[in-house]
């Protein structure tokens, strides 16, 4: 973390792969989908053909429905947005930055070259996947138990080197101004 500090030494993960099963289960988690399930007696609905306007239904679902919702491999920068000292355990670090100004680094993020076509950077969305839900994007939700994370991210989408991807590296500087590292 002290690199972090002083030269801002950011990796940029593909998010396939957090799916590794080697990984920490704080860490571990299939990045690209966010399944959600419909309880039996659920009424659903299609469009056929889609576009037209035509609803049909789908009456006496009698078994849970899962719905998978996917999207294209992307790279990611996962933060905190809150302080918690359970989080040193949870995923097993003895040290941490907190960023003071998050819209200076975003700032400092913006103007670095990065192989991919679209940034943007928010909040996580915690959802209860046997909730319905307004879709938040699968690069921005993540499952209700992991709440206590408040996870904030930067994310890089449609990436212009051929898939599989590999971990990039940015180098933003001396963060010292504006950030602060604290060791147990």
């Amino acid at each position: 973390m002290s690199d972090f500090l002083r030269f801002c030494s950011m990796r940029l993960t593909p998010a396939s792969q957090y799916a590794d099963t080697e990984l920490n289960p704080a860490i571990r988690d299939d990045e690209r989908v966010f399944a959600s399930y419909f309880p039996p007696g659920t009424r659903l609905q299609f469009e056929v053909p889609p576009g037209s306007g035509n609803r049909v239904d789908i009456p006496d679902i009698l078994g849970l429905i899962q719905m998978a919702q996917r999207c294209a491999e992307y790279f990611m920068f996962c933060t905190s947005a809150a302080f918690d000292p359970r989080a040193f355990d949870e995923f097993g670090y003895d040290a941490c930055v907190i960023i003071h100004d998050a819209r200076k680094l975003f700032g400092m993020v913006q103007v670095m070259q990065v192989p991919a076509r679209n940034l943007s950077a928010g909040p996580v969305t915690y959802i209860d996947p046997f909730m319905p839900h307004k879709d938040a994007g699968v690069e921005f939700t993540k499952h209700f138990r992991y709440r206590h994370q408040h996870e904030w991210r930067i994310v890089w989408t449609d990436p212009i080197p051929p898939i599989p991807l590999a971990p990039w590296q940015l180098e933003l500087g001396n963060l010292s101004s504006f950030c602060e590292l604290i060791t147990l």
